[in-house]
C-alpha cells in the first residue's frame, strides 16, 4: 500500500522520465550525422522504431498526467 504523496512522487518520476526521452528521440529522428554508417534500409527502420518510441512516451505522458490529476483530486488517501 503507498499513502497518496508516495504515489503522486512515483507517478511524477514516471513523467519525468517520458518528458526527457521524448526530445532525445525527437532529435535522433532528424539528425542525419547520426544515421550515416547505416544502410538505407537500416535507417528507415531506425527512423520508425525511433519514431513509434517518441509516439508512445508522448502517449505515456498524457496518461501519467492523467491519473496524476485524478489522484490529486482523489479523497482516497492509500493505494
Amino acid at each position: 500500500m503507498l499513502k497518496k504523496n508516495d504515489l503522486l512522487n512515483i507517478l511524477d518520476e514516471g513523467l519525468k522520465t517520458e518528458e526527457e526521452v521524448i526530445p532525445i528521440y525527437s532529435k535522433h529522428i532528424d539528425n542525419a550525422l547520426f544515421f550515416s554508417s547505416f544502410s538505407e534500409e537500416n535507417k528507415r527502420a531506425i527512423k520508425e522504431i525511433l519514431m513509434i518510441l517518441r509516439d508512445d512516451s508522448l502517449r505515456h505522458k498524457k496518461m501519467f498526467e492523467g491519473i496524476i490529476a485524478e489522484v490529486k483530486i482523489s479523497k482516497k488517501d492509500v493505494y
